[in-house]
């Protein structure tokens, strides 16, 4: 505990089993000690409260500033139609139109 803390023990007292000098914690100093790691914790936690309330503040202002952007983004495009991916050996995209209840179709939009 005094290499955690930095506190010597405080009472002086002599260890009859192996007969020498030996210093130990009294009960006094050993609450002093508990409240004072008591204090750290609490402030601790608060700290931490702290941080993670402003770590969802900052989620929550994130997220409006992505839904703000979609919105803003989704009103320039219009839809260009229902398409389906054909199967290619090209390293481009090769698309088909079809009809929206048709099954693998996709919605591709155009700038308007």
């Amino acid at each position: 505990m005094s290499d955690i803390l930095g506190t010597p023990p405080d009472t002086h007292c002599w260890d009859d089993d192996s007969g020498k000098d030996c210093w130990s914690y009294s009960p006094r100093l050993v609450e002093k000690l508990l409240a004072a790691e008591r204090n750290e914790i609490a402030r601790l936690r608060g700290l931490l409260e702290r941080a993670a309330v402003d770590l969802v503040r900052a989620d929550n202002e994130r997220a409006q500033i992505v839904a703000a952007e979609r919105e803003r983004w989704n009103k320039s495009l219009r839809l260009a139609g229902w398409f389906y991916e054909l199967p290619s050996a090209m390293s481009y995209r090769l698309w088909e139109q079809g009809h929206e209840d048709e099954p693998d179709m996709v919605a591709l939009y155009e700038r308007a």
